[in-house]
């Protein structure tokens, strides 16, 4: 029996170098995640993304690798609890 995936919301910001979106959008599919929703924009000098992946691997991981993209200036992890005060 196949357990449901996690589903996690990050926050993320970046530059707007070109192919970073492709970079981010790659190291999540890499690591083993599905992007469930995407949320884009452009902040001054900088790209504002907010995004929900599903997986059953260590969401620490991920977060660890995205920080390593050279792009990536900020990631957190938005808690559940937060997500919940907000619905």
């Amino acid at each position: 029996m196949n357990t449901p995936a996690e589903i996690h919301q990050l926050q993320c910001q970046f530059s707007t170098q070109t192919g970073a979106i492709e970079r981010l959008l790659r190291m999540i599919r890499v690591r083993g995640y599905r992007v469930q929703d995407l949320q884009l924009e452009m902040q001054g000098e900088f790209y504002q993304a907010s995004f929900s992946v599903a997986g059953h691997r260590s969401i620490n991981n991920l977060i660890s690798q995205i920080d390593k993209l050279i792009e990536v200036t900020a990631i957190r992890h938005v808690a559940p609890q937060a997500l919940d005060k907000c619905a």
